[in-house]
């Protein structure tokens, strides 16, 4: 045909019905524009009833369909080749086009979508499978009827470039007796899980890994065994390194902690100047006596009542001046029924700790101590609290040709030389 091969102009009813063809029902072998042209149809442009002897035929429960059939024996639509993209969906819906072009030749590709891109009401064996992603090294399918099943994938199984909620929510995960949610953005959130929330079977580095965070790197809210297990660790079970200039918190816990060796360079607890005088970092305390209770509502250690060393509380050493703490409130989001979740806990501030100010005391272990002794100190020789907070050198007597050293006030013993001025290094044990 030099120009329609069949040209229907109007038609009250079909513009062309073939009722029953052995073979094709209507075939174009070739064709300089278009095979078929529907410009406008009141119904369906496109309607097979049966191709082939499909096993059911269902109508749809909708009418004026771009292409509709019923019932196929083999393949609904079947694509044997394409140069681009296999289904091209421009604009479903009313929303503003976006026109975001792909170039890569996609199997589907969609681009202003009203609704979801896909939809998935019900699938039997599974929601969505992809065996090869790219060029995989290897496959490994999962028999389980899964939501998303990714076999292999030369790239990331999973990539999610920006998400104004959670990247990835799971609701439930098996037999759940119980879900919860913080409300806040997520880049995964486990509502509720029968099992693991988050299982690696094995990792060659790490099995979790979080470059930065800029609140909890892991928090677990409610455990019912363990918050944090590692069963087997080439290296560290648990490495907390902060970027905090103050060190504040590799690992923070408000209970005890149990283990079969302990190593630090000093042990610290919490405390309240409770005297008259203010306090700088390396100024010895005392006790004052009493403890703060309840200080951080339920969590943390009561805070204990200390004032500055001197020479009528001398017997009562209890460490050295660390910093001035402050009491800080983190917003946890909310519990299961809605209501906020506030954590309260003691953190570094600048400054001299005036009176009714809480500070971190070290109470063993290594320390920067302020030193006011008569004469130079060495490597070794032990401290005792001096006058306004600092420490001097331990005084001898000699009965009879045996020294003495005082005893009173111990602070520790010297882990340098000093000119007995100044601030120096002490390893800080006060018996």
């Amino acid at each position: 045909a030099g120009d329609d091969g069949v040209s229907v102009y109007s038609a009250g009813d079909n513009g062309i019905e073939v009722f029953s063809a052995d073979n094709n029902g209507l075939e174009v072998l070739s064709a300089g524009n278009n095979g078929v042209t529907v410009d406008e149809a009141a119904g369906d442009g496109i309607h097979v009833v049966e191709a082939g002897d499909p096993s059911e035929s269902i109508p749809a429960d909708w009418e004026n369909n771009g292409v509709e059939i019923e019932g196929a024996e083999t393949f609904g639509v079947y694509i044997g080749s394409s140069d681009e993209d296999g289904i091209f969906i421009k604009k479903v819906g009313n929303v503003p086009a976006y026109n975001t072009y792909n170039n890569s030749n996609n199997g589907i590709e969609m681009r202003d979508i009203e609704g979801y891109g896909i939809y998935l009401s019900h699938g039997y064996q599974g929601g969505i499978k992809v065996y090869r992603a790219g060029n995989p090294t290897e496959t490994s399918s999962n028999f389980e009827k899964n939501g998303f099943e990714v076999a292999g994938a030369e790239g990331n199984g999973l990539y999610v470039g920006h998400s104004y909620k959670s990247a990835i929510q799971v609701l439930r995960a098996g037999v759940s007796t119980q879900g919860w949610s913080n409300s806040l953005v997520n880049g995964v959130e486990i509502n509720g899980a029968q099992g693991a929330g988050m299982f690696v079977g094995r990792a060659e580095n790490d099995g979790v890994h979080i470059h930065s965070s800029g609140d909890d790197g892991i928090e677990v809210e409610n455990s019912y065994w363990y918050g944090f297990w590692a069963n087997g660790s080439q290296d560290d079970a648990f490495n907390g390194n902060t970027t905090n200039v103050n060190n504040e918190w590799g690992l923070y816990t408000g209970d005890k902690i149990h283990a079969m060796n302990v190593t630090s360079k000093s042990n610290c607890t919490y405390a309240k100047n409770t005297g008259s005088e203010s306090l700088q970092p390396g100024d010895i305390v005392c006790i004052a006596g009493g403890v703060q209770k309840d200080v951080l509502s339920e969590e943390g250690i009561p805070a204990v009542n200390i004032e500055k060393a001197g020479k009528s509380n001398a017997k009562a050493v209890f460490g050295v001046v660390e910093y001035k703490v402050v009491i800080a409130e983190h917003d946890k989001g909310t519990d299961i029924k809605g209501e906020p979740i506030t954590i309260r806990r003691f953190e570094h501030s600048d400054g001299d700790v005036a009176p009714g100010e809480y500070l971190s005391v070290i109470v063993f272990g290594q320390a920067e101590v302020n030193i006011d002794s008569r004469e130079p100190l060495s490597a070794g020789d032990a401290l005792v609290a001096g006058d306004n907070g600092a420490a001097r050198k331990v005084k001898t007597t000699e009965i009879n040709g045996i020294t003495i050293a005082e005893n009173t006030g111990i602070v520790g013993k010297m882990l340098e030389s000093s000119p007995g001025k100044g601030k120096a290094l002490v390893f800080v044990n006060c018996k």
